[in-house]
């Protein structure tokens, strides 16, 4: 077994020795700084798409400068990460019933509690905000699509470096 090996005593596994020093323990291999890099493209994304989406949307102000931005764009990140995925299965029974569209609302609600939390962020009225949440999915998807493309291509061919 590589990686860990089982201590036996007869018949019964006892404990886990650790691998010598220098061996690979992982399955998969991971480029540490390639990922840091993909989440910080990740996060100007993000906070490109605000940008974009308060020039669109009247009702959408972003106060404070540039970190302040980055701030905004993270919350809405750690919000949608954290909160995203219990709203969407709350409402998955009106996002079917809709044929999707109420996902618009779920997001149009993450914007409007990244607002509650941040004071760098204010929205206008609920169809601003909802349309504020179409127009920063849209922008942020092809931001994701051309970050992923510019990261990702090629990596499939790398061979596995240890």
């Amino acid at each position: 077994m590589k990686g860990a090996q089982a201590l036996e005593l007869g018949d019964q596994v006892v404990g886990r020795v650790s691998p010598p020093s220098g061996e690979c323990t992982r399955l998969t291999t991971y480029d540490d700084r390639r990922m840091l890099r993909f989440l910080l493209a990740r996060l100007i994304v993000v906070a490109v798409a605000l940008v974009v989406t308060s020039w669109i949307i009247p009702g959408l102000d972003i106060t404070g400068g540039p970190i302040a931005l980055l701030g905004v764009a993270a919350l809405f990140g750690i919000v949608t990460a954290l909160l995203g995925p219990v709203l969407r299965l709350l409402t998955l029974p009106l996002t079917i019933a809709t044929l999707g569209l109420f996902t618009l609302v779920v997001n149009a609600i993450l914007l409007g509690v990244v607002a509650g939390l941040s004071s760098h962020l204010q929205l206008g009225g609920i169809l601003s905000t909802i349309v504020a949440a179409l127009v920063l999915a849209v922008v942020a998807a092809v931001g994701d699509f051309v970050v992923g493309r510019a990261f990702f291509r090629g990596s499939a061919a790398k061979a596995p470096q240890h």
